[in-house]
């Protein structure tokens, strides 16, 4: 699935959180809630109107490896430097249903998000060149 254009708050690849994730909230539209809504997902209403829906990740899968937050630039190439909060994003994930503890729902799980502002990387550079085509970007 797509959400497109996207407001994306508090990301967090590198650090757990208090619940001992990583992950980001999605700001989305009525319409893109209401389809998130229909596969099951949970979005939430903030005090300001805004509606959010969370992506959120264990950092080490079950088989220990890894997990990780990828976004990547317009040209499809992995960005590692911040991400500042209301950031624009192409937003690409899968849901899945989960039973645990005699307790079950529908998930998402994040595939990778697509920055749609101009943001400047970790070198302090913003980027100015042509664009790079590869099969690897979930774009």
């Amino acid at each position: 699935m797509l959400l497109e254009n996207v407001e994306v708050m508090f990301v967090n690849r590198d650090k757990p959180d208090n619940f001992g994730k990583i992950g980001f909230a999605a700001v989305v539209s009525e319409e893109q809630a209401a389809e998130l809504e229909s596969h099951g997902l949970t979005v939430k209403k903030l005090e300001d109107g805004k509606l959010i829906h969370r992506f959120n990740k264990n950092p080490v899968s079950k088989k220990g490896e890894k997990n990780t937050i990828d976004f990547y630039d317009r040209y499809g190439e992995e960005f590692e430097g911040h991400i500042p909060n209301g950031t624009h994003c192409d937003v690409s994930f899968r849901t899945f249903e989960w039973s645990a503890a005699g307790r079950s729902g529908v998930a998402s799980w994040f595939i990778g998000a697509k920055i749609l502002d101009d943001l400047m990387d970790s070198t302090g550079l913003s980027f100015d060149k042509e664009p790079v085509v590869t099969d690897d970007s979930p774009f």
